[in-house]
């Protein structure tokens, strides 16, 4: 079973189980869906650059782990995509090392974003539309090169790429598709 830790911001939580992970996954489709109903009503009431006003300045979102925390719509999606990629990364994480717990820090909490609790690895993760953007890779595997731990990994979404893994600097590194 899961133990949260955290507040709205920053999450914590240890999964012990795969299973763990479900329970993640229908709190942000939950989310979603909240928010899905709440783009058609505003879809049919705006014209378009109010519209895409509302989206980026109003809260008409939700956290997606606490669909009743607003947020606005553009912080939604970005924070979806972060916890997705976290997500998979976490299942396979668990299948590379079946008895080992992890700890997942979402949100604004601190440490790296997966690390098993027994620190045998760590791990970053994100979500972005290639690579580069805002150097998001490279400072990542800086940030994981600093660790002590045996085994270090990177795990990315990026639309449109093909999964596969590599290692650089000591590092595995993983695309995850999308």
């Amino acid at each position: 079973m899961a133990k949260w830790n955290g507040d709205g911001m920053t999450k914590s939580i240890v999964i012990q189980e795969l299973s763990d992970l479900d329970m993640l996954w229908q709190k942000i489709n939950e989310s979603a869906e909240r928010s899905k109903l709440a783009l058609r009503k505003l879809c049919d009431l705006k014209d378009a650059i109010t519209f895409l006003s509302e989206l980026k300045f109003t809260k008409i979102g939700c956290d997606p782990l606490d669909g009743q925390r607003a947020l606005n719509f553009i912080e939604q999606v970005n924070q979806t995509f972060t916890y997705y990629a976290s997500i998979k990364a976490a299942q396979e994480l668990m299948r590379r090392y079946p008895n080992t717990h992890i700890r997942m820090n979402l949100g604004t909490a601190s440490g790296s974003d997966i690390e098993a609790t027994d620190g045998s690895f760590v791990c970053e993760v994100f979500s972005a539309v290639n690579t580069k953007n805002n150097r998001k890779l490279e400072k990542d595997i800086e940030k994981v090169k600093l660790s002590a731990c045996k085994d270090k990994y990177i795990f990315y979404l990026v639309p449109h790429e093909d999964p596969r893994e590599y290692e650089r600097d000591g590092i595995n590194i993983v695309s995850l598709g999308l």
